[in-house]
């Protein structure tokens, strides 16, 4: 397969999972949270809670998945409703969540230079990965991903999801290790360089920053059907002017996912958020925003250096 077809199917696939994840979170993950005139909060756009069972019912997720436990809900009075829900954007709790989602996206990007590193050492095993599987090789992480946003969905931070997660780390790196193959290394390196400069400074912004991108949501979602249109344009009819527009504007789009991504687990009334227990679907947000980040970049540089 020739790298250039390669580098479509994967930009292909991944942003279609990437629409997948998106419409399936919006879905199954529960609402943001959101403040109502008197000081209280709400999880439903509006109404306010009238009971905490009603609550229960509402919420996508179990309620004995949250950090606070209640033994008796139905006895609680609003104020303790209130309360329980605000401690989820403690600024403590915050800090100890992304913490933790870095610290998962560190181990999934060391994992996958590792298995992209391990196939450019044995460059037989991935033409035998493409002898056997084809183009489906370029599927399996956007099938592992559905599964694994599934799974987050409906039964948490379970040990099946730390399993789909690894499975989905190493597919993703397989298919990297395969579409970067005929590339040299020292490009490679520089596309991973500028990629985490792109990453570093855009988390800082989103970190810093009083903007509230998180009402995105909506423009980002138009602009991954547009760059999947994009792609099967580029496929079916070619055009290096099409390639560049592709490029630029995934490139584009991916880092303002990342930005998006980074501001739902900031907390501080943003209009959407990421719960303190859904440290794995931010990990896997992040992590797919980087990847598809530094495979635009990746691409953009081969084809310069071609030119």
């Amino acid at each position: 397969m020739a790298p250039k077809t390669a580098f479509i199917l994967v930009a292909l696939v991944s942003a279609a999972a990437a629409a997948s994840h998106g419409r399936l979170r919006a879905s199954l993950s529960c609402p943001p949270l959101l403040k109502l005139r008197g000081g209280a909060v709400t999880t439903s756009y509006g109404r306010p809670i009238s009971s905490y069972s009603q609550y229960s019912r509402e919420m996508a997720v179990p309620v004995e998945r949250q950090p606070v436990q209640v033994e008796q809900p139905e006895s609680m009075s609003d104020a303790e409703r209130v309360f329980v829900l605000q401690q989820f954007s403690r600024q403590a709790v915050r800090k100890a969540f992304i913490k933790r989602v870095y610290a998962i996206v560190a181990t999934q990007l060391a994992a996958t230079a590792g298995v992209v590193a391990l196939l450019r050492s044995a460059p037989h095993v991935p033409f035998l990965l493409l002898r056997q599987l084809g183009p489906f090789i370029f599927f399996l992480p956007a099938v592992v991903l559905l599964a694994l946003q599934w799974v987050l969905a409906t039964r948490g931070s379970s040990t099946l999801a730390y399993l789909l997660l690894t499975a989905f780390t190493v597919t993703e790196g397989a298919v990297i290790g395969v579409a970067t193959l005929p590339l040299p290394l020292t490009l490679i390196l520089r596309a991973a360089a500028a990629a985490a400069l792109a990453t570093g400074g855009i988390s800082l912004y989103a970190l810093t920053t009083k903007r509230d991108f998180t009402m995105m949501g909506g423009m980002l979602g138009a602009g991954l059907l547009s760059l999947i249109m994009l792609g099967i344009a580029q496929y079916i009819f070619g055009g290096s002017w099409l390639t560049s527009v592709r490029l630029a504007f995934g490139t584009l789009l991916f880092s303002f996912f990342l930005l998006y991504n980074t501001q739902q687990m900031m907390g501080g009334g943003k209009q959407r958020q990421v719960r303190p227990t859904e440290h794995l679907l931010a990990a896997v947000q992040i992590y797919t925003d980087i990847i598809n980040l530094f495979m635009h970049i990746l691409a953009s540089m081969a084809r310069e250096q071609r030119d």
